[in-house]
């Protein structure tokens, strides 16, 4: 038995210490669940109860019930956090917003959140370099627009710009699929590259790659 485990065990059986709740077990027997004596109560995880050999019926004393109840709500958070992190990796601030939305106590939002950084769970320099590989096979994209789309995501710019560099984008080739759209969608050449050049590419590189898929040679 560890030390909290001992410590929940002894104190509980302490009579200079005022019940402040009881662990009660669920209804058909499933689960366990810490509840106060003014009648609220929270659900205990199945980890908690084996590591900490807590029984039906044991008593807590209000130290015991908030200290639970703080540990309880911590692996509540972390696990919804791992569960959302296996779907798909997640920007730090993505992650922080989902767990916000489901009115987790913020403080806690941002242990766990520290405790995945530093386990290299979550990490924005990796979900940078995804999502840049992701967007890219799906459309031609400039640098300026994957920056700007990693900041909306909660990238910082020197991370987004590293994670850029590191890519070893082509800007030339991106040049070169999007105006093999281009040709396909039919579009005014004046119209097209005013609207490439308002999404970063550079004029030059689209002026000359939509010039040589007009002219003869390219027929």
């Amino acid at each position: 038995m560890d030390r909290k485990a001992h410590e929940l065990s002894s104190s509980s059986q302490n009579v200079n210490q005022s019940v402040f709740g009881h662990i009660r077990r669920g209804a058909a027997g499933k689960g366990y669940f810490a509840v106060s004596e003014d009648g609220s109560s929270f659900f205990i995880p199945r980890p908690i109860v084996e590591r900490l050999a807590l029984r039906d019926a044991q008593s807590l004393t209000e130290q015991e019930y908030l200290s639970l109840q703080a540990e309880c709500e911590m692996m509540t958070v972390r696990l919804k956090a791992l569960d959302l992190l296996a779907m798909r990796d997640h920007s730090v601030q993505e992650l922080r917003l989902k767990l916000i939305k489901r009115s987790y106590d913020e403080q806690v939002i941002e242990r766990v959140i520290a405790d995945l950084i530093a386990s290299r769970l979550l990490d924005d320099r990796r979900f940078a370099e995804i999502w840049i590989r992701i967007r890219l096979r799906k459309r031609p994209m400039s640098i300026m627009m994957l920056i700007a789309g990693l900041a909306q995501k909660g990238i910082s710019h020197e991370i987004a710009q590293e994670a850029v560099e590191e890519a070893q984008i082509d800007t030339q080739e991106l040049v070169q699929r999007a105006v093999l759209k281009y040709r396909k969608s039919g579009e005014d050449p004046v119209r097209f590259i005013a609207r490439l050049v308002r999404k970063g590419f550079p004029y030059r590189d689209v002026k000359l790659a939509v010039d040589r898929l007009s002219s003869p040679e390219e027929d």
